[in-house]
């Protein structure tokens, strides 16, 4: 670390390591290197991802960046904003898709020592805009989902 007047600055020599993209060498450097290929390369098997996503590098130095801080690992998600089915509430389906999200978080915590936390953006705003719900059904499936989604302690926001 150079110092300057008194505050602590990067030197450019550790600047370009660090903001460097991670490639895919045969020997990662760093401990935090190999940590986020691990982690990576656990969600993208056939149990959690139907195909290898296609920005493979920004996901892992996603993940270096908070292995790095000692941070969880964040994992957003987009649900849609309403329900086809009968009473437009939330059912099994749901609780079963909750269920592979809790499966892939518990993944994550079994190998980082920070875990994980999982975010879902609820997409009513679209649905109402681009699918002609209203704003009613948004809310009635909204507020059925909401206590399957905290049973699993995650996190959802609606966009509206």
């Amino acid at each position: 670390m150079v110092m300057k007047k008194g505050k602590n600055y990067i030197s450019k020599e550790e600047l370009l390591y660090y903001i460097r993209p991670l490639t895919d060498i045969k020997v990662l450097k760093s401990p935090i290197e190999r940590k986020s290929k691990e982690l990576y390369n656990a969600l993208i098997t056939n149990k959690y991802s139907r195909a290898e996503p296609a920005k493979i590098l920004d996901i892992r130095n996603k993940f270096y960046c908070w292995i790095n801080a000692s941070e969880p690992i964040k994992l957003i998600g987009l649900w849609g904003g309403s329900k086809e089915s009968e009473n437009g509430t939330a059912d099994n389906a749901d609780a079963e898709t909750l269920e592979h999200l809790a499966d892939i978080k518990n993944e994550i915590d079994k190998r980082y020592e920070f875990g994980s936390k999982i975010y879902l953006l609820f997409c009513d705003l679209h649905h109402i805009i681009s699918n002609k719900k209203s704003f009613e059904e948004t809310i009635h499936y909204y507020e059925s989902l909401k206590p399957l989604v905290e049973k699993f302690n995650f996190k959802i926001s609606k966009l509206h």
